[in-house]
């Protein structure tokens, strides 16, 4: 493993743990319209003025499934030959 490969493997993990401590979080209105809420710290109050905020794994998961995707790749792409 290269210099470059694990400044690679480092922003990764950063990213991946900056998303789980800022996860999406979503409200779902009376008339079971699905909004965004954007994103927010773990750990803080989830409630929205009436609404309560529900955490989004779905989206989530997608980002993290992005990240990884595409740290693998630079990875695997700048390897030394």
């Amino acid at each position: 493993m290269n210099r470059i490969q694990r400044a690679i493997l480092f922003i990764t993990a950063f990213t991946l743990i900056v998303m789980l401590l800022f996860p999406p979080y979503k409200v779902q209105l009376p008339n079971d319209f699905v909004a965004n809420q954007g994103y927010k710290f773990i750990f803080s109050p989830h409630i929205n003025g009436v609404y309560k905020l529900a955490f989004d794994p779905v989206l989530l998961l997608v980002q993290s499934l992005i990240v990884i995707s595409v740290g693998g790749i630079l990875f695997l792409a700048l390897k030394s030959k």
